[in-house]
């Protein structure tokens, strides 16, 4: 899948067809009034759209392996580039620039969109000439400025040279040969199709009438009434439908795919989730900010030239509908196989880490609902192990939510934990946490420090549910470091708090090795560094 010259999804087109043209332009829309005129104008919008929700749970072999794929070079010929070149973290799956670079320099046609909720387009492409997630990845890869191989033979070889067999055969067990185009393009997809991004636009849809502003509100009914919404709709606004979009550019879009005449300078209608993060714009990225291509298409699609107050409005709507990049979408350690080997003693401590992007070497899930957390890589002078820090930095405020970060490539039954911990902010809960044999985001043993409640616990997570196994009341500061330790032998567990045994008890529910990690709740804001597992 690596470069995707006219990939997946989102860039901006507010509206993009000749339905939209037809539209009559209707007065300009006024701030909704009132819980009644909220409901409204959210009955209105449920006509139209509809909310996405993040998946939950843990990534299994197959979509961990298609992660690994996603981030890898040797897919392609040169092993300088691979599908994150076009689709990078920072960048919101998209990659910033108008047209992409490929495998030995080539360039692309077209503009690169984003990677994020693309799984219901369609098609792939600006022209569609792919018709899945699955044929995206194959084609991707012999394509000659995305992957430039010439036959899959190229990179399957590649792959077996770093070690990748072991985890195709996890991914696709009791198949005679797991490396195949087919298992490649099954395990990409499964981990695009994660690559989920709810926003304030979905929580408003569900019945928060404060998750948009007065003007986003307003931005909401202009974009329905003048007529975008006729092509940017349903859950994605876009991606769902082709309509001719004229330009500079001697692009003959859809009729290159299908030789129709009817189909020249026609192109795939974009998806609108995250647009503001995803410039620049169109299929030629020909237009850098988002102001700008809202009057374009003001004018081009639906002929009208939109006062500033309109665009503003409509700008702000669409800002709205920014969510979070997927914890998941991160590299993760470059071969690290999809069954942990013998445990070894290990430290984190985020340092060599890229700042304001996951760290290396962690997958991420979580226990009940509400948004996935965020684990960043920070700077911070008070950093316990200098510079760097891990955050959790996602603050929604469902109760029951319980992002983890856990290590991926290793394994502890009997364990000594530690970390250091600083919670930062939180109004329903400033928990810090360390997690041990873990399963999935629902079977885990798990203690926490709460510097909202002063105390410390002990819990099992078994099948999503907590239980508390013993706790701790004293003194735990907001602001403060603190460092939380647990020795984990047998059915046997000790707890220490700043260096003093606070906790002792026993549990048998969980008698396997599993994986070790940091946990928050709720809006709990959180730093962390200086990690650290040693066998017992």
């Amino acid at each position: 899948m690596m470069r995707r010259p006219a990939t997946t999804a989102c860039l901006v087109i507010v509206c993009a067809a000749w339905a939209c043209a037809n539209a009559p332009s209707p007065p300009t829309a006024s701030a909704p009034a009132g819980r009644g005129a909220v409901s409204t104008l959210r009955d209105e919008a449920r006509r139209h759209f509809s909310a996405v929700r993040a998946p939950a749970g843990d990534l299994d072999a197959r979509a961990s392996l298609g992660r690994a794929l996603f981030f890898e070079t040797v897919t392609t010929s040169d092993g300088k580039i691979g599908c994150v070149s076009c689709h990078r973290p920072e960048a919101w799956g998209a990659d910033h620039v108008a047209i992409p670079t490929g495998v030995l320099g080539r360039k692309s046609k077209r503009n690169a969109p984003t990677v994020f909720n693309v799984a219901a387009q369609i098609a792939q492409n600006w022209d569609g000439a792919r018709a899945s997630l699955e044929e995206q990845a194959t084609r991707s890869l012999t394509a000659p400025v995305s992957g430039g191989n010439e036959s899959f033979d190229e990179p399957k070889k590649r792959l077996e040279a770093k070690g990748y067999r072991a985890r195709f055969e996890a991914a696709f067990p009791g198949e005679p040969d797991p490396i195949t185009e087919k298992s490649f393009a099954s395990a990409v997809a499964a981990f695009e199709r994660l690559l989920v991004t709810p926003s304030r636009f979905d929580a408003f849809l569900e019945g928060q009438d404060d998750a948009l502003s007065p003007r986003e509100q307003r931005g909401l009914a202009t974009f329905m009434e003048i007529g975008c919404v006729r092509c940017h709709d349903h859950a994605n606004l876009g991606g769902e439908r082709y309509e001719r979009f004229s330009s500079s550019s001697t692009d003959e879009g859809r009729f290159l795919v299908t030789k129709v005449d009817s189909d020249r300078s026609r192109f795939k209608v974009p998806i609108l989730r995250n647009v503001a993060e995803t410039a620049p714009y169109f299929h030629d990225g020909s237009t850098t900010d988002l102001p700008t291509a809202i009057r374009t298409m003001g004018h081009v699609q639906l002929g009208v030239d939109l006062e500033a107050t309109r665009v503003e409005d409509i700008e702000a709507f669409l800002r709205s509908l920014t969510g979070t990049p997927p914890a998941i979408f991160s590299p993760p350690s470059p071969t690290a196989p999809a069954t942990s080997p013998a445990a070894a003693p290990g430290s984190w401590r985020f340092d060599s880490d890229k700042p304001n992007a996951p760290p290396a070497g962690f997958s991420f899930g979580r226990t009940g609902g509400g948004n996935e957390g965020r684990f960043v890589v920070v700077a911070a002078a008070d950093a316990p192990s200098k510079p760097n820090v891990l955050a959790q930095v996602e603050a929604d405020p469902t109760d029951y939510r319980f992002p983890v970060a856990v290590v991926e490539g290793a394994s502890f039954k009997d364990v000594a934990l530690s970390v250091s911990c600083k919670p930062i902010s939180g109004k329903v809960d400033q928990g810090c946490g360390l997690v041990w044999r873990y399963k999935d985001a629902n079977n885990y043993y798990l203690t926490r420090a709460n510097a909202l409640e002063d105390n410390v616990r002990l819990y099992h997570v078994k099948d999503g549910q907590r239980r508390q196994l013993a706790s701790w009341s004293g003194k735990v500061a907001t602001n403060v470091w603190h460092k939380l330790r647990v020795e984990a032998k047998g059915d046997r567990f000790t707890v220490y708090f700043d260096d003093k045994k606070v906790m002792e008890e026993k549990d048998a529910t969980f008698t396997e090795p599993g994986r070790v990690g940091v946990w928050t709740k709720a809006d709990s804001v959180i730093q962390f560094d200086d990690l650290s597992a040693t066998p017992l």
